[in-house]
């Protein structure tokens, strides 16, 4: 922590944190990770602050070793290399057969070749050549704090801070339906070429021809996002007791997901991009009330999460939806049972269910 300016009689300093790590792995290698976070109070009201940081996750235990464990896996029917199949009846009928070659459907097999299950064999688990994800994060904020003496504004604190994180090298799995689907599908692989990214998540049997699924953890993607936070702080003596008010509010301007092709898909106001229950809300905030009075504390909350479309169908439409809690707690402090706290309340308080 470096002090770089400091002048008491107008309350005004500047500090500069850096910070860095190096680490090594014996199976991922070395990494670096960093940081650097600016600070300038210029007034007694007025906080202005930035960072920097570059961080590294290795990969886990589990994501490097995981057993590859046989399967079976959902795959389109037909296979595009069937003949049966609209891609080899399509205007690239040529340009599908030499991928299906490529791929290692034997010559004398594709003539009459008709794959029409919805499963095939495979093998799904943890991938021992995965790098490190690393991801850049940039912050640029603003801290407000009242210098007015009034009871009811002078612990009124405002922050804002903008944020940009630029994640790469994502591990994850594909699923072998998506992949064989995109492999074929022009608009993703319009020359058919075999080393396409989603060409490779399955491979073939070389005697019979048929796709041998490779849902394995990969480096595959990333994701580029950035929004505002905002926080107001607020609290003052009302009757015997204390109030305290605290407003999160954040708004996700873009929520950038790059897929293992290289193309960003944007997923903000979206609900179930990254599996059931995921959501990327553009809107989101919560209000936490808080009353404290001797050894008695009230508390309310209420959560806001906007509405969304659903990711993959973006016709369809889930409304916006709000949840409160209620609840109160006791904490004693004399006594035997001194430093002894409880805590009593109500989460959903209308049983409100997510839409």
């Amino acid at each position: 922590l470096l002090p770089l300016l400091r002048d008491d009689a107008r309350e005004r300093r500047l500090e500069l944190n850096l910070g860095y790590r190096r680490s090594e792995y014996e199976q991922a290698g070395g990494a670096d990770s960093y940081k650097a976070e600016l600070a300038f109070r210029s007034s007694r009201s007025l906080t202005w602050r930035g960072s920097f940081q570059h961080a590294v996750r290795a990969p886990s235990v589990e994501e490097l070793y995981y057993p590859e464990i046989a399967a079976q896996f959902v795959v389109p029917i037909p296979d595009p290399c069937s003949v049966s199949s609209p891609q080899r009846n399509g205007p690239d009928k040529q340009q599908v057969e030499a991928l299906c070659l490529a791929q290692g459907v034997p010559p004398a097999l594709l003539p009459t070749y008709n794959f029409v299950l919805r499963r095939v064999d495979g093998v799904s688990g943890g991938n021992p050549d995965l790098e490190p994800e690393d991801a850049d994060t940039y912050t640029a904020g603003v801290v407000l704090d009242s210098t007015l003496e009034h009871r009811w504004l002078r612990d009124l604190q405002l922050t804002i801070d903008w944020y940009r994180i630029d994640l790469k090298n994502g591990i994850g799995r594909w699923e072998t339906e998506s992949a064989v689907t995109r492999c074929f599908d022009a608009a993703f692989n319009p020359g058919y070429l075999p080393e396409y990214a989603y060409c490779t998540f399955f491979t073939r049997v070389s005697t019979t021809g048929d796709i041998y699924a490779l849902e394995l953890d990969r480096n595959i993607g990333g994701v580029e996002t950035s929004g505002v936070d905002l926080q107001v702080a607020w609290g003052g003596e009302a009757g015997p007791g204390r109030v305290d008010a605290n407003l999160y509010f954040t708004y996700v301007d873009e929520w950038l997901a790059t897929e293992p092709d290289g193309r960003q898909v944007d997923y903000v106001g979206t609900v179930g991009s990254r599996g059931l229950g995921g959501s990327i809300p553009r809107l989101r905030s919560t209000l936490s009330l808080r009353y404290d009075w001797q050894v008695l504390g009230l508390y309310a909350r209420w959560l806001h999460i906007d509405g969304m479309h659903d990711a993959e169908y973006r016709d369809f439409h889930v409304p916006a939806c709000d949840y409160f809690d209620v609840g109160a707690t006791v904490a004693l402090d004399r006594g035997l049972l001194a430093g002894l706290s409880a805590t009593a309340g109500i989460e959903n308080l209308r049983d409100a269910e997510p839409p």
